[in-house]
């Protein structure tokens, strides 16, 4: 079955064998009704005008799909019709395909301009390109291969990786304790190696990311270079097979079933050839193509349109042909479209940050404001209370050095490839480490239909005859439907017209049938599949009942004959006939009931049609099937049969019943949608698909559950233009009417529940993305084709397949699902959301500890007290015990995975949002247009640039390109940047060149003389800030909530805790109360060679074992913080339930880092190495660390406490329900995902 008849529901076989004269185009709709625009409405009459639903016709809106309207002619009338009138505007593509004119040519002349050389009656004695010119035209054109985004040196890359703003913490800390260390060599000798250990580590963090980033990407390009593929090539009359990159311009090719088309060609030589164009139009049914080699085609005829036109990526499913190449490379329509994937706003297209990108950022540049903001008030008060500059200074840079968390950049990149692991194991294959975090935080998902939610392959649905309609599908019959019955009369019919009146094979004789590939067009895949399944040696049908005469199907005839050898009472030749229902209908006389043929009347016409509309409305394509007994003394066993004579019959046939095939959706794909729509993320399906078909499908899927408009209007008895907006919450789109979109029509379609656009380009694709982006839509999208590509790369983060996946798709996608699952996306998307939980978690906990680590610093300058915590232990806590520990949050399970799905995005899209995101778009663009009036001002008062230029012909140049709207403000520094372009056309390269840069100065300079000058310019700035300062609802990675616990509530705690063991140390070990540390610390005591002091309770210690009292105090603050971090550790554990013991329990990696972190923490104090290298002491007793055993129990009372009346004041929302009219279907398919 093609997709060639767009005004039928009921499309078979292959190509008519002799190239008919007429016009012929590309018809991809599979409706019931011709010229139907079953979905869609025009710009004039749409009210509201984005709501177009597959209910609706151009008829009337609740007038249901009507039986093809087009004239019943029989058989033989059809076989001798001239001129085809069915035509398929077909808007997909064109952009890409308009340069392509040669399917006007008549052969001699496209022979001519490619120098080539072919014979029309023998292709395989063709000449071809000789080897000398076939070597000048890849020298000429390239090779023929697709245009891929300029790959990243490895050394951009691991600078990508150094500069992230964690790193950049990590080397601005390394680098301030190597200025301390300049400032004093001897008292901050130690400074040399740690500032040398945080540069190390800001290296070792970016090696990690970056090894992870290269291990993926040779991964993805080991898919496009496994095996070079080959095209058999005619050159000097020789057929050889090449390398596809090395085909020209005017290379002859042969083409077979099964072949990838390697470039775009045209045909001049064909059998029975049917193409699969879904990778680039996504329609899963194949197309007729044959040459036109008589006349030429209508000058309207475009090349999508041609019959005589292939393109590269698409696959031969039937036939064979002889082609001549006429574009290679990025010149084929596959090119083009990779080249838009590789393009944004002008040609250069910078990597999306994504959602954990700018919240990292955006906590660096808060730790950063925190920290220089402390140590600017601090070393301010230091030079207040008379210190010296470079001492204060000096401290300055340690308080800020101690606020950054030098263990977290590590964290997080191990956090995500760890993750990224887990989803290689699932089939999942993360291109960017941020990917899987990315995909946890999108708000709306858009899917193509063909290949990703269905199987992009034809299986039976349900088979109609003797007056029975009956469920032939996988799996139970649905509820009031009969099962499938092989007694019932007719199907064995049926099951044997299927088998043999077709042009699909087994491309094997071996193993069983169900397991062996089918070659030739989908649908007549399709039917043999369904016969081979009912019927036992189905492959023995083909000698039994051999064929002795065919007519395949084409779009005139619509219908397929074939007439075997197979004996009945009255002779031995039976025909068969499948293809259009009415077309089918109007050649019969009887039909088959009970096993009789029965005369056709006009009940069974009734039943026929309301059969026909109820498979049709499911979005089902439905063939006919007919036969014919061929009466023995009229046609004899050795009768010739003539397609010129058309001696055979055409009216009188026998009606046998209807077959409906559809591409099923794949397993699993319900289940998985309505699973992500239950967390609350919109789920919408962009096709090249009908309309009607889209709609069936997502029907079927969770993807349409409420009434279109035209539903509600029926409903209500009123018509559609009475329904109030707000009562419709699902719309199918046609493609066809989003040109005529305003801005308003976007926001009102992408604010519905349920959205279908049906009938897409590749450029209306990538349109969607950017408008729902701009709402502030985080936006996922899958796909597989090519068609999918430049919405994929565009997106927040695009989804693959691999198996069915174009090359282009995947180099497009940031994720590839290796298995085809769309399932996968809701284990991804848990996964996500688990990362994020986790590093936020992960965050709380070790952040808490910072204010023990700050509050020495500030202790010591501000009191003073002796140091509790010197540098370098700093260095060991950070990198050491907290490091194990906060990486064991990577493995943490999720407390509640059907909770955490149902917690919704963290960042919903909500009026209020939108509305912010409109604020702070309109913002923007009033600064730009601020800036672009002050410099067209000062343009105006310019005198000239030079010779070359006048001021009027510069005001016609630069004012047109400052009218800004709101879809393109995001564009406008590239306009500045080139907004003299047009007024360069009389010059040289080397006049260009410098007039361009002075150009450029002048505006800088302009722009900068408006800041000073110009009111308006301010004005649009006060405006943005205000915008940009606006508080956006939803959760951040580090909030209010995080600081609070880890700065105020737990960090205050634990300092407390840490601060009051370092002095009973010194009070219980040594006798020295608070006032004598402070005493000795102000005479610059604590050091081996410093006087001796008298304490106040009269002993007298010298300076060797003040050094000795201090170390033993530090130890004990440095194991304090272990300790009071384990109670943290447990009480960060939970944030949507209260602490239980299950938590100590879950994560078996836990326990074993936190063996490893107390292990490294002792042996840091007690080992005797240990004590010289980081100036603790292995003599604390260990009697002290009861302190901060039992007081740390406070903060995992107080967060349980904390967490009750958090659930109690805010509880938390989870995804908002649907509301009653929404029933997603969450049954289990037959066959069960594996999650």
């Amino acid at each position: 079955m093609s997709d060639k008849e767009a005004q039928n529901n009921d499309q078979i076989g292959a190509p008519f064998p002799h190239p008919p004269k007429e016009k012929s185009h590309l018809h991809a709709a599979h409706v019931p009704s011709t010229r139907s625009r079953a979905a869609s409405i025009t710009p004039e009459s749409r009210n509201p005008p984005t709501l177009v639903t597959p209910t609706a016709t151009a008829a009337g809106a609740n007038q249901a799909p009507p039986t093809p309207v087009e004239e019943h002619h029989p058989l033989g009338e059809i076989l001798q019709k001239d001129d085809s009138k069915d035509a398929k505007d077909v808007g997909a593509l064109k952009d890409a395909s308009v340069t392509i004119d040669e399917h006007h040519l008549p052969i001699e002349a496209l022979v001519s301009r490619y120098k080539t050389s072919v014979n029309v009656k023998s292709p395989r004695d063709s000449t071809g390109l000789t080897h000398t010119l076939a070597k000048e035209l890849l020298y000429q054109h390239g090779k023929n291969i697709l245009p891929r985004p300029k790959k990243e040196s490895a050394f951009y890359r691991f600078f990508m990786c150094i500069t992230n703003m964690f790193n950049l913490l990590l080397l601005f800390g390394g680098t301030g304790y190597l200025v301390l260390y300049s400032f004093d060599p001897v008292e901050n000798f130690s400074n040399v190696y740690i500032g040398s250990v945080l540069l190390c580590v800001a290296f070792v963090n970016a090696f990690i990311e970056f090894y992870e980033l290269t291990k993926v990407s040779k991964i993805v390009e080991s898919f496009t270079n496994m095996i070079p593929r080959e095209a058999r090539c005619i050159r000097a009359s020789m057929l050889q097979r090449i390398n596809v990159a090395e085909l020209v311009p005017g290379d002859v090719i042969l083409l077979e079933a099964g072949d990838k088309i390697p470039a775009d060609a045209i045909v001049f030589h064909s059998h029975e050839l049917r193409v699969d164009n879904s990778s680039l139009t996504g329609e899963s049914e194949s197309v007729e193509r044959s040459p036109v080699l008589v006349g030429v085609l209508a000058a309207d005829a475009g090349a999508l349109e041609a019959k005589n036109v292939v393109f590269g990526g698409t696959v031969v499913s039937n036939g064979e042909a002889y082609v001549i190449i006429i574009r290679t490379g990025a010149h084929t329509v596959l090119g083009k479209i990779a080249n838009l994937t590789n393009q944004s706003h002008g040609g250069k297209k910078s990597k999306k940050r994504s959602p954990l990108s700018s919240e990292i950022q955006r906590f660096c540049k808060l730790i950063s404001l925190l920290a220089s903001g402390t140590a600017i008030f601090f070393f301010l008060i230091s030079l207040a209370r008379g210190s010296e500059f470079n001492s204060s200074f000096q401290f300055a840079i340690g308080i800020l050095v101690a606020w950054i968390p030098q263990g977290l950049p590590v964290t997080v990149t191990m956090l995500l490839a760890v993750a990224g692991e887990r989803m290689a194991k699932r089939q999942v294959l993360i291109k960017d480490l941020h990917g899987v975090e990315t995909l946890g935080a999108i708000t709306m998902l858009a899917t193509d239909k063909t290949g990703t939610l269905t199987m992009n392959q034809m299986k039976v649905s349900r088979v109609w005859t003797n007056m029975v309609n009956m469920y032939a599908g996988d799996g139970e019959a649905p509820v009031g439907e009969r099962l499938l019955k092989l007694d019932v009369s007719g199907v064995a019919q049926i099951l044997h017209m299927a088998a043999t009146c077709t042009r699909a094979r087994f491309d094997s004789t071996e193993g069983k049938i169900s397991e062996r590939k089918i070659i030739g067009d989908a649908t007549d895949t399709g039917l043999l599949q369904f016969a081979a399944s009912r019927l036992a040696n189905v492959e023995k049908l083909f000698t039994q009942y051999p064929k002795i005469f065919e007519i395949p199907f084409s779009s005139e005839t619509k219908t397929h004959l074939s007439i075997h050898r197979k004996g009945h009472p009255d002779g031995t030749l039976t025909m068969h006939v499948k293809g259009a229902p009415e077309r089918v209908l109007a050649s019969c006389a009887t039909i088959l009931m009970n096993g009789k043929a029965e005369p056709l009347t006009d009940f069974h016409r009734t039943q026929f049609k309301e059969t026909y509309e109820k498979m049709a409305k499911r979005g089902e394509r439905v063939i006919a099937f007919a036969q014919y007994w061929l009466p023995g003394r009229k046609f004899p066993d050795n009768y010739r049969f003539s397609l010129e004579k058309t001696n055979f019959p055409t009216t009188g046939l026998t009606f046998v019943g209807l077959v409906s095939v559809e591409d099923p959706p794949k397993h699993g794909v319900r289940e998985a949608i309505g699973s992500i729509r239950q967390a609350g993320i919109q789920v919408i399906m962009v096709t090249g698909d009908h309309p009607l078909t889209a709609a069936a499908i997502a029907r079927r899927i969770n993807l349409l559950t409420q009434p279109t408009l035209e539903e509600v209007a029926k409903e209500c008895g009123k018509p559609p233009s009475k329904i109030p907006d707000s009562e419709v919450h699902a719309v199918v789109v046609n493609g066809e009417l989003l040109a005529s979109f305003t801005d308003d029509d976007w926001d009102r379609v992408l604010s519905k529940q349920e959205v279908i656009f049906a009938r897409t380009s590749p450029k209306q694709k990538l349109e969607i993305v950017k408008r729902a982006q701009s709402l502030g839509h985080i936006v996922g999208v899958t796909g597989d084709g090519v068609n999918d590509a430049a919405a994929l790369r565009h997106a927040d983060l695009g989804i693959a397949m691999n198996k069915t996946g174009s090359d282009v798709s995947k180099e497009a996608a940031g994720m590839i699902l290796m298995d085809d699952n769309f399932a996968s996306t809701v284990v991804g998307i848990l996964e996500g959301r688990l990362i994020f939980v986790n590093m936020k978690k992960s965050i709380q906990y070790f952040l808490t500890h910072i204010m023990s680590e700050v509050f020495p610093y500030l202790a010591n300058v501000v009191i003073p007290i002796p140091l509790a915590l010197t540098a370098i232990q700093i260095l060991v806590v950070d990198l050491g015990f907290e490091l194990f520990i906060t990486l064991s949050f990577a493995w943490e399970p999720p407390e509640d995975s059907e909770a955490l799905l149902r917690l919704g995005p963290r960042q919903p899209v909500t009026a209020e949002s939108i509305q912010l995101m409109k604020n702070k778009r309109q913002a923007k663009k009033d600064v730009l247009e601020a800036q672009a009036n002050a410099i067209h001002d000062a343009a105006e008062r310019r005198s000239s640039i030079g010779n070359q230029l006048d001021l009027e012909k510069q005001k016609t140049s630069i004012t047109p390109k400052y009218q800004l709207t709101s879809a393109d403000e995001d564009d406008y520094q590239n306009l500045l940047e080139n907004s003299n372009d047009e007024i360069y056309g009389d010059l040289n390269e080397a006049q260009k060149a410098a007039l361009k840069l002075k150009g450029r100065w002048w505006r800088h300079i302009s722009e900068l003389k408006a800041m000073m000058t110009d009111i308006r310019y301010w004005k649009a700035q006060q405006k943005e800030w205000k915008a940009l300062v606006a508080i956006k609802s939803g959760e951040r990675l580090v909030d209010a909530e995080v600081l609070s616990w880890s700065y105020l509530e737990a960090g205050l705690m634990e300092a407390s805790i840490c601060i009051g063991t370092f002095f009973a140390v010194l009070y219980w070990g040594w006798d020295m109360t608070p006032t004598d540390a402070k005493r000795i610390q102000r005479s610059r005591g604590f050091k081996p060679h410093t006087a001796n002091h008298t304490l106040e309770s009269g002993i007298i210690i010298t300076g060797e074992d003040q050094l000795e009292a201090l170390e033993q105090a530090q130890s004990a603050f440095y194991l304090s913080i272990l300790i009071v971090q384990l109670w943290n550790l447990f009480a960060c554990k939970t944030r949507l339930r209260l602490p239980t013991q299950k938590i100590f329990v879950a994560n078996v990696t836990t326990l074993i880092a936190v063996a490893v972190g107390v292990t490294f923490a002792m042996l840091i104090v007690y080992t005797p190495f240990m004590n010289a290298v980081f100036m603790t002491s292995n003599a604390l007793n260990p009697v002290f660390l009861l302190i901060p055993l039992s007081a740390g129990s406070l903060v995992f009372i107080y967060s349980i406490f904390r967490r009750a009346l958090l659930r109690k004041w805010w509880p938390q929302t989870f995804a908002k329900d649907f509301g009653a009219k929404v029933r997603l279907n969450m049954a289990k398919s037959v066959d069960e995902l594996n999650s």
